[in-house]
């Protein structure tokens, strides 16, 4: 687990590997924020799974630039 210190949030970067029954191989990566708000808290999570873990790198990457695009518009409603 490493923590990130965001423009707009504390983050958080998780990465994990199951086995399957029969043996194959699964990769997991998780990056979420929390923004507050003073009436509010708002969490954002991304998550990635496969097994190809060649890929690994290229999704870690592609999940850092994706989650700042990512923002929270409120509505009076």
């Amino acid at each position: 687990m490493e923590y990130l210190d965001l423009p707009d949030g504390d983050g958080v970067r998780v990465s994990r590997v199951d086995i399957d029954k029969d043996g194959g191989a699964w990769m997991g990566l998780g990056l979420a924020r929390r923004t507050e708000y003073p009436d509010a808290v708002v969490d954002t999570v991304l998550f990635w799974r496969g097994q190809d873990l060649f890929v690994v790198p290229l999704m870690l990457e592609r999940l850092d630039e994706l989650l700042p695009t990512i923002t929270i518009t409120r509505s009076d409603s």
